[in-house]
Order: C-alpha cells, then sequence, then structure tokens
C-alpha cells in the first residue's frame, strides 16, 4: 500500500487545527482567568480505544493524564454504552492523574452510527469546594469528587449531577460556566471532525 505524503499532511494539519479551534473556543467562552489567561487546560482528540491523535496545549503536563482518562471512562462504561449526545465527566484525581480542580469532559464522535473518535477537555476550575484555609490532609478535604458518569446522556443533561456540583462551590455561575465552556470545546471539536 502506498501512503500519500500530501494527504497525510493534509490530515494531519486537519487534526491539529480542530485541537486548535477547540483551543480558542474554550479560551474565549471560559469565565475563570486559570483557563483564558493561565492557560491550564488542555484539549484533545483521541481514538476509539482512548490512543491521543491531536492536542491542542494548554499544559503539556496534562498529555498522558488525558488519554489515561479517556480510557478509563472506555473502561468504566463499555464501548456499549457510549451513544450519541453523551459527554462523561470525571475530575477522579486516581484517574486523571492530577488535582480535583481539574474537570475532564469526552465526548463521542459517531458518523454513520459508528464510534470515530472521542473529544475530550481537561480545565481548572477556581473552586470544587474544600478547605481554603488550611493545608489538606486528605483527598476529601480537597473538595467535591466526581467519579466517572454521565454529564450528558443522549443529549440530556443530567440535572441531578449539576445541582450537586452548585452546591458544592462556592461561585456556581462561574464552575457551570467552565463546564458549559468545556461541552463548548467538544462540541466543536465533534462538528469539525465531522465536516
Amino acid at each position: 500500500m502506498s501512503v500519500d505524503a500530501v494527504v497525510i499532511e493534509v490530515i494531519r494539519n486537519g487534526l491539529l487545527a480542530v485541537t486548535e479551534e477547540m483551543k480558542t473556543n474554550l479560551m474565549r467562552t471560559a469565565y475563570n482567568t486559570i483557563i483564558y489567561e493561565v492557560l491550564d487546560f488542555t484539549v484533545g482528540v483521541f481514538t476509539p480505544k482512548g490512543e491521543t491523535v491531536s492536542i491542542g496545549l494548554g499544559l503539556p503536563s496534562f498529555i498522558r493524564g488525558m488519554s489515561n482518562t479517556v480510557k478509563a471512562k472506555i473502561a468504566k462504561l463499555g464501548l456499549e454504552n457510549i451513544h450519541p449526545g453523551d459527554i462523561l465527566i470525571t475530575n477522579d484525581a486516581y484517574t486523571t492523574g492530577s488535582h480535583l480542580n481539574h474537570i475532564t469532559l469526552t465526548m463521542p464522535v459517531f458518523h454513520d452510527e459508528q464510534l470515530i473518535a472521542f473529544t475530550c477537555c481537561m480545565a481548572h476550575w477556581l473552586d470544587v469546594g474544600g478547605s481554603v484555609t488550611t493545608v489538606t490532609t486528605d483527598i476529601y478535604q480537597e473538595g467535591l469528587q466526581i467519579p466517572i458518569l454521565k454529564y450528558r446522556s443522549a443529549g440530556q443533561v443530567n440535572q441531578d449531577l449539576l445541582d450537586i456540583i452548585a452546591l458544592n462551590v462556592r461561585t456556581p455561575e462561574l464552575a457551570l460556566g467552565d463546564l458549559r465552556a468545556q461541552v463548548t470545546a467538544l462540541i466543536c471539536g465533534e462538528r469539525r471532525l465531522l465536516e
């Protein structure tokens, strides 16, 4: 089989453009300066097995954690239970390899009813509850822990989860605003991949 170097470069640059646009959308719609000025986030596109395809860098240290997180979500839910319109969420430190402020959203991308990729976004929220005045001695003091769940199932938002998040953070308007910004980045990635 011969491979056309020009086609490869067109595809490679197209995938990079997808993640760069995801990155730009997140930065322009985020509510907190840690995301849009400090760039404490990363977005990416992953294979149906969770392998990295393209990264729009914010913080390079997220690269390995994002792929591992996508793979953990697949392992937890099973590909047969991941459907169009789903968005998976977690901030589990033992899954993401980071602290609880780093919320990771993952969205499956389907074409002709076949899973072709995942878009993913890990971003730092200003507040997830927990102690602000002392050094923490265990993870329970660090704030709200979100296991691997569906934030959105077949397009329907899990309102119970949103209510739990809003009740456990000091500035729910910022947290939920950043959540919506991350969703915007995922949807942008899905749209561009399908194009």
